[in-house]
C-alpha cells in the first residue's frame, strides 16, 4: 500500500486544487495539497526538533476544532487524542469521533484499493484501536491525521463492521440516516458522527490515487450534502455504498 506523504505548515494547506463534484450534483470545493512527512520527520516531514506534523500555530481556535467548534483532524493532536480516553475526560467524545475518523478514512482507502474487509471479530477492533494508540503514544505532537493515516494505512487491518453504538456498516441505510437527522438528540448526534465517518471515507477514497492530496474541513459540508442528496434518491442503499459512489465521483482538477 502507498505511503501516504503530507506537509502542514501553521495550519494551513500549502496548496490549493479544484474539486468538482459530478454526482449527485454538480458543485466546486476546495482541496489542499501537500506533502507531510511521516511523524518524526523524514522525507516531507519537519526537520529535527522542529514543528511535528499537525503541529505549529493553529488558526480559528484550540486543537480540534474548526468552524462551528467542529471535530477537526488535522489539528486534533495525538496528546488530545491520548488524554481523551479516559472515562471522566472532557474530551471523551473527541477521542471517540477521533477513532470515526481514523476507521472511514481507513474503510475508504482500502474500498479505493480494492482490499477492504471487514470484521465483526472484537480482536479486530482491538488490533486497530490499539495501533492507533501505540501510534499516537509515541508520536504525541502529532495531529491524529498524520499519525493514525500515516500508521495504519500500511497495516493489513481489518474494518470493524461497526461504525459506532451499534450502527453497522452495511445495515446503516440511507432512510435510517435520513430518519435520525430529523430525530431527537441522541439521533442528530448519531447522524453527524455517520457523517464524519463518510467525509473520512471520502478522504481515504482520493489518498488512493492522490495520496499529496487532504480535503479540507471547508470541504465537508459539500461532500455531506451530496451524500445526503444521493442517500434521498436511494434510501434503501447502505451509507457506504452511496459515500462511495459520490467518492468515486469526485474529481481532482
Amino acid at each position: 500500500m502507498r505511503n501516504v506523504k503530507w506537509r502542514q505548515a501553521a495550519g494551513m494547506l500549502a496548496a490549493v486544487v479544484s474539486l468538482s463534484l459530478a454526482c449527485p450534483a454538480d458543485a466546486v470545493a476546495q482541496m489542499g495539497g501537500g506533502g507531510m512527512g511521516p511523524p518524526g520527520g523524514g522525507k516531507g516531514g519537519p526537520p529535527p526538533g522542529g514543528p511535528p506534523p499537525g503541529g505549529g500555530p493553529r488558526r480559528g481556535g484550540p486543537p480540534g476544532k474548526a468552524k462551528g467548534d467542529e471535530f477537526n483532524p488535522a489539528a486534533f493532536s495525538c496528546f488530545d487524542y491520548t488524554s481523551g480516553l479516559g472515562e471522566t475526560s472532557t474530551n471523551r467524545l473527541r477521542s471517540i469521533i477521533a477513532r470515526v475518523w481514523i476507521q472511514g478514512n481507513l474503510t475508504g482507502l482500502h474500498r479505493a484499493n480494492g482490499d477492504l474487509a471487514f470484521s465483526d471479530n472484537a480482536a479486530d477492533r482491538a488490533a486497530l484501536t490499539d495501533q492507533l494508540d501505540a501510534s499516537c503514544r509515541a508520536f504525541p505532537t502529532a495531529s491524529i491525521l498524520t499519525a493514525g493515516v500515516i500508521a495504519l494505512s500500511k497495516q493489513p487491518l481489518k474494518m470493524p463492521d461497526e461504525i459506532f453504538g451499534g450502527v453497522k456498516v452495511n445495515d446503516y441505510t440511507c432512510e435510517a440516516h435520513l430518519a435520525a437527522k430529523s430525530g431527537g438528540a441522541g439521533d442528530a448526534i448519531k447522524s453527524d458522527i455517520a457523517e464524519m465517518w463518510s467525509f473520512a471515507f471520502i478522504q481515504g477514497y482520493k489518498l488512493a490515487k492522490a495520496p499529496d492530496v487532504v480535503v479540507p474541513m471547508e470541504a465537508k459540508p459539500l461532500l455531506v450534502n451530496a451524500v445526503l442528496k444521493a442517500c434521498s434518491s436511494s434510501r434503501t442503499s447502505s451509507l457506504l455504498d452511496v459515500t462511495a459512489l459520490v467518492a468515486e465521483r469526485v474529481k481532482l482538477q
